[in-house]
């Protein structure tokens, strides 16, 4: 992983959690591609913090 960021869309507020029955959280998803190759969906929990997922 490695390169600035090239494009960037976002970002969205998504629902988390509401299928468990335990209540839903939220958190704020953007989508980055890198100039360096690669699309990555970055996304901020207001209690687990920032995290990301490679695509």
């Amino acid at each position: 992983m490695g390169g600035r960021v090239a494009q960037i869309a976002g970002p969205w507020r998504t629902r988390h959690g509401w299928w468990r029955g335990e209540g839903e959280s939220h958190r704020d998803d953007l989508d980055a591609a890198l100039s360096g190759g690669g699309d990555y969906r970055i996304f901020h929990h207001p209690v687990n913090g920032v995290e990301t997922q490679y695509d």
